[in-house]
């Protein structure tokens, strides 16, 4: 078996904590949803009917 030391657990924590951070983060985009009837489902929703919006993750929405 092998002993760790303090030193080489602290390494492997610092790699395993800031390797998400050197993955480039994917483009954000920012969508506006405005509300009309063609966007707006009074009483209920038809499943039936196309979305007025699609997005990604990460993406923004304003309405």
């Amino acid at each position: 078996m092998h002993d760790s030391s303090p030193v080489c657990l602290l390494t492997a924590t610092i790699v395993l904590m800031t390797a998400p951070l050197s993955v480039p983060a994917a483009a954000q985009t920012t969508h506006r949803l405005t509300a009309s009837p063609s966007t707006v489902a009074f009483g209920h929703y038809d499943p039936d009917k196309p979305a007025v919006l699609r997005i990604a993750e990460g993406d923004i929405v304003e309405v």
